[in-house]
């Protein structure tokens, strides 16, 4: 009787520590919604449904935790320990279709943008309308290949063809509201992109997406180095020319010369 009662608070013991393991992971998760989800598809990541069958644990807990080591870019590294990645596992194993399920396949219609959305979009990332909110251009860290537009930020990565690597209109809304990256939560965490200027912003992105084969590729950049090479040549000559009209008379010839006039 003993024994049974034993096996039965063990039992009821392991049941109530992965009930609660997976509520842990269902929180911690959030943070991961913006780029990923549990059987709806590719977002900006990959489907982690049934993410246990094709990695190893082990090898998804140093994914997550350095993301570099596997020569991943757009995931930047999770400050998670690997109890709390192993509660998300859970719950991702918890949330993910039965094996053999068949999932409804999706019909995904062309999406179309409005042409004022596009111009919006472009002066919001460009700086020349400010974010309602107060928060920094996107051209500060970002560049795109947009010829109307000058060469962007080199902090963070090139967005020209961001629309289709990341899945779309909700890829690039999952990042924009998500903010997955610190940089990006640093800039937007306390001031928010509204629904309007999401929008303007997945219609430029889009348009530059879709036209990216008729820009001319690395044309600003080299502009760029040619103009800055131009002005550094510029400052080195003016500081010669300074440096050679002082060095040419000493530094007490005027009070000389007016000497030499007073006599």
């Amino acid at each position: 009787m003993r024994t049974k009662t034993i096996l039965t608070l063990l039992l009821f013991g392991f049941l109530f520590h992965t009930n609660s393991s997976a509520q842990d992971g269902e929180s911690l998760f959030s943070s991961c919604a913006a780029c990923h989800t549990i059987g709806g598809g590719k977002l900006v990541g990959p489907d982690l449904a049934g993410v246990l069958e094709r990695r190893s644990e082990d090898e998804i807990i140093r994914y997550v935790q350095n993301p570099a080591d596997f020569d991943v870019i757009m995931m930047p590294p999770q400050n998670l320990t690997n109890a709390e990645i192993k509660a998300i596992l859970n719950y991702i194993v918890s949330k993910s279709p039965a094996e053999g399920q068949v999932e409804e396949v999706v019909e995904v219609e062309e999406v179309v943008v409005a042409l004022d959305d596009v111009k919006s979009g472009e002066m919001l990332f460009e700086g020349t309308t400010r974010f309602e909110n107060g928060g920094p251009s996107c051209i500060a860290c970002h560049n795109v290949d947009y010829e109307q537009m000058m060469q962007g930020g080199l902090l963070a990565a090139d967005l020209t063809d961001v629309y289709s690597r990341s899945g779309g209109m909700v890829g690039i809304k999952g990042i924009l509201t998500g903010l997955p990256f610190p940089a990006m939560k640093s800039a937007y965490g306390n001031y928010p992109i509204t629904e309007d200027e999401l929008v303007q912003l997945q219609a430029f992105l889009k348009h530059v997406d879709d036209n990216k084969i008729y820009q001319h590729h690395g044309e600003k950049k080299t502009m760029f180095l040619h103009f800055g090479m131009i002005g550094f040549i510029t400052i080195l000559i003016l500081i010669f020319f300074l440096w050679f009209d002082k060095k040419k008379g000493g530094v007490k010839d005027d009070i000389y010369n007016r000497q030499i006039k007073s006599i």
